[in-house]
């Protein structure tokens, strides 16, 4: 007798015992020709408990507390399991059933369904995004089927600290002389920047201007 496991099966396996007794009886008969009856048990299907099935696969969601890092951040990274993939999962910082992009991830705490993990991103990166997938047939439930693969969650990365040039368009002056002082920036400081984040000696410089990355004063 064999028991076909349907494609999506969770749980107890089920049999018909009366039809299988049936079936089993119905070609059965003595010498003479007669059909064989029996009201008794029929051994390992009366008496003894059918497996439990489990064809379904299981999944894992990845998920981050932060959308968005810059330097000196980091990301709680958690990874969500419809089934317990026991210690078919890991990952010990370096090695193991992940591939991580633009940082690090530190090595892998919890058990049960979930499992956590804190993502470093890579630092002076002007512009980039995490990278935090798993390996489809990488982990097992503990029927043996291989789990789906984990897709990274959606993290942008700026790590890079911005920087400022100072110029002017004169290099001397004299009495009622002025200069344009101009302030170029790496990246846009936005409302950030203003006078009061300037230290002035030796004279006095105006309002500062403009937006983006370049900012003018006279001084």
């Amino acid at each position: 007798l064999t028991y076909t496991v349907s494609a999506g099966q969770n749980g107890p396996a089920t049999i018909d015992e009366a039809a299988l007794k049936t079936a089993l009886l119905a070609g059965i008969t003595n010498t003479a020709g007669n059909a064989f009856t029996y009201t008794g048990s029929i051994p390992n299907i009366d008496t003894n408990p059918l497996p439990t099935v489990d064809s379904i696969a299981p999944t894992v969601a990845i998920s981050s507390d932060k959308s968005a890092l810059k330097a000196g951040e980091t990301a709680a990274i958690t990874f969500t399991f419809t089934e317990d993939p026991s210690t078919s999962f890991s990952w010990d910082g370096t090695a193991g059933d992940l591939t991580i992009a633009n940082g690090t991830l530190s090595a892998l705490s919890g058990s049960g369904l979930t499992r956590t993990a804190t993502f470093t991103p890579t630092a002076d990166l002007a512009t980039g995004a995490a990278s935090i997938t798993v390996a489809a047939n990488s982990y097992t439930d503990a029927a043996g089927n291989n789990g789906a693969g984990g897709t990274t969650p959606s993290i942008s990365i700026d790590t890079r600290h911005p920087t400022v040039a100072i110029s002017s368009n004169k290099s001397t002056l004299k009495a009622g002389e002025t200069a344009t002082i101009t302030f170029s920036f790496t990246e846009d400081p936005s409302t950030s920047f203003d006078n009061s984040d300037v230290t002035v000696s030796g004279g006095t410089l105006g309002v500062i201007s403009s937006t983006g990355t370049t900012r003018t004063a006279t001084f």
